[in-house]
């Protein structure tokens, strides 16, 4: 019922814009804001439907004037009573139900939205979810092949290898992780020799990766926390979120990875003051890890 009636205030809308406009048309533009208008109600349909509505009323008004122009006598009034039988009374019932044109706004204030509309929301794999998931298969993919290349070049004991041997097990591997990004020959060649110089190849050398975070079972918790304040709408800003984070970390085991990581890797010394805790390029860097839990509704990238 509740969508029946939004349908209907918004044909009543357009056919009164018809009725005042000069030519008789319903104005250029306000059908499609119509329609948008009720997009927002998770209410999908099409513009001929909603012109069918305006036309249903634009014709009941027609035949309430008809018939209220000429009112009958009092014989007359009677002799139509008397021929009018229950069937006509009902179909004229529906009609009526169907016709309505005096629909206020105000009747729609306790409509519940529809929520089960195949169209509504976003679209199969757009989310941050799935485009991290596909992330995945893609690098999984580029070390599979750059293992199995590293393999068959020490197989053939030289640097001749069958011609396309690269380019066909490529194709192979996008098929089996299902994999549409384009991945060139020059790609996995060049993982391949990052790691000659060294003399140390193997399987786990050409698919080696920079090193994790030493915060990695803080920031679970630093998560759940960021989400929870988002649900009760008081959002905290980049330097609050960065606050926080040392607070979670004061003291703690994670403190002292972090302490022996800036020294280790970022050259700190224990009489500077930032030493056992995490800044700006931090939290960015965070953000990144976890932007498919926080998503576009966390507001932490706003600073003020």
């Amino acid at each position: 019922e509740g969508r029946s009636l939004l349908i209907q205030l918004e044909a009543q809308k357009l056919l009164k814009m018809k009725e005042d406009s000069d030519n008789g048309r319903i104005p250029y533009g306000a059908l499609p804001k119509a329609l948008d208008r009720l997009k927002s109600y998770n209410i999908t349909i099409t513009a001929r439907t909603l012109n069918v509505r305006v036309e249903k009323l634009e014709k009941g008004k027609r035949k309430v004037f008809s018939t209220r122009l000429d009112p009958p006598n009092s014989t007359q009034a009677l002799t139509l009573s008397s021929l009018t039988t229950s069937d006509e009374e009902t179909a004229s019932n529906e009609n009526e139900k169907h016709a309505r044109t005096d629909i206020t706004e105000d009747e729609i204030f306790n409509i519940t939205p529809v929520t089960n509309v195949r169209n509504a929301g976003r679209k199969q794999g757009t989310t941050f979810a799935n485009m991290a998931k596909d992330k995945t298969n893609e690098i999984a993919c580029l070390d599979n092949i750059t293992t199995n290349y590293w393999r068959k070049r020490k197989e053939s004991g030289t640097n001749a290898l069958p011609r396309g041997y690269l380019r066909e097990l490529i194709a192979e591997k996008k098929e089996e992780f299902g994999v549409d990004t384009t991945i060139s020959e020059n790609t996995i060649r060049t993982r391949f020799k990052r790691h000659v110089k060294s003399g140390a190849i193997s399987p786990r050398s050409v698919t080696q990766k920079g090193l994790t975070t030493v915060l990695a079972k803080e920031e679970e918790a630093f998560v759940a926390i960021l989400i929870q304040m988002v649900q009760i709408r008081s959002p905290v800003i980049v330097s609050e979120s960065i606050n926080l984070m040392n607070l979670l970390i004061k003291g703690t085991e994670g403190q002292k990875r972090c302490i022996a990581f800036q020294k280790k890797y970022c050259g700190m010394t224990d009489d500077n003051p930032k030493l056992g805790l995490v800044g700006e390029g931090y939290f960015r860097l965070f953000r990144a890890r976890h932007k498919d839990r926080l998503g576009a509704s966390i507001v932490t990238i706003q600073n003020k």
